[in-house]
């Protein structure tokens, strides 16, 4: 999945985090975020030095986790300021982790111009 920001403009996206079980195949059910930490980095090529870190509070909200309806929820947005340093037109890498642990493949981030 490619996502893509235009330089300038806020870049916000809402992601719904799923409990995966033992062998991790993904169960449905949506993690309780209470007290984890979800990172967001976004990087010029896989391996490559962190251009941008997001994580929970800064950057990124999570919703009301005692309702079930907002459970696992979170809006992710990376500031207009903070994008001096991404390279456009180009490709990114975004990477999404839960309490350091990886919990989507690695997608590519197009930054474009406006």
């Amino acid at each position: 999945m490619a996502h893509v920001l235009y330089k300038g403009i806020e870049w916000r996206r809402r992601i719904c985090v799923t409990d995966r079980d033992e062998s991790g195949v993904d169960t449905g059910v949506r993690t309780n975020l209470t007290g984890k930490v979800l990172k967001l980095e976004v990087r010029r090529r896989t391996g490559g030095p962190v251009l941008i870190e997001l994580t929970s509070g800064d950057g990124i909200t999570h919703l009301d986790q005692g309702a079930e309806g907002t459970r696992g929820i979170a809006d992710l947005v990376i500031a207009v300021e903070d994008q001096a340093v991404l390279d456009a037109p180009a490709l990114h890498v975004l990477n999404v982790q839960l309490d350091d642990q990886v919990i989507t493949p690695p997608q590519h981030l197009e930054v474009a111009l406006l």
